[in-house]
């Protein structure tokens, strides 16, 4: 059975003397220079790889998927021009689990999340974004141009995950020459 590391079992860890603030990791950027990282600085701006229509089936958006190593997509209705909903690998697996080998034949429009979405601004606070996509339990935040319509595409600056914030506290890491 998969365990979940949850905010109150990191807060027991911490709190309880398993392990004190200072034995945990420090990011390898400073705070202050954190505080002026902006979302535009650190975004994926190929926006044509990060929508699908509603008419899309699972193969088509797994194959785009694959192609352009995302996990998520906005869904676009082209009957109305709108942004539909959003389409993540964790729809995917949620589908497929209710729907078997039937999965791969569905549309985006049955699998996606399509409620109001949540998204930031490339001038927004790189931790505006971060607490933003923590407090709604997102993984993928759109990015949307400041000012405009946030459900027409032509608005969609690129997209925010998670693994991009995560880059940023551990560039020192990942580009170091000690790497394992």
């Amino acid at each position: 059975m998969l365990g979940r590391f949850t905010q109150s079992a990191f807060r027991s860890l911490t709190y309880n003397g398993i392990r004190s603030m200072p034995q945990m990791r420090k990011f390898a950027i400073s705070q202050t220079k954190l505080e002026t990282i902006k979302v535009s600085h650190i975004m994926d701006r190929e926006v044509m790889a990060i929508t699908v229509s509603v008419d899309d089936d699972l193969q088509t958006i797994t194959e785009q998927f694959n192609k352009f190593n995302i996990s998520s997509a906005l869904v676009i209705d082209g009957k109305t021009d709108k942004i539909a909903g959003i389409i993540t690998e964790r729809d995917i697996v949620r589908a497929l689990q209710r729907n078997a080998e039937l999965t791969i034949n569905l549309k985006a429009s049955q699998v996606a999340y399509r409620g109001e979405i949540k998204y930031v601004t490339p001038e927004d606070k790189l931790d505006t974004a971060a607490v933003t996509m923590l407090k709604h339990g997102i993984r993928h935040i759109p990015v949307m141009y400041d000012g405009e319509d946030p459900t027409i595409p032509s608005s969609l600056a690129g997209v925010l995950s998670i693994r991009d914030i995560l880059y940023v506290h551990y560039i020192d890491e990942i580009t170091s020459d000690n790497r394992k």
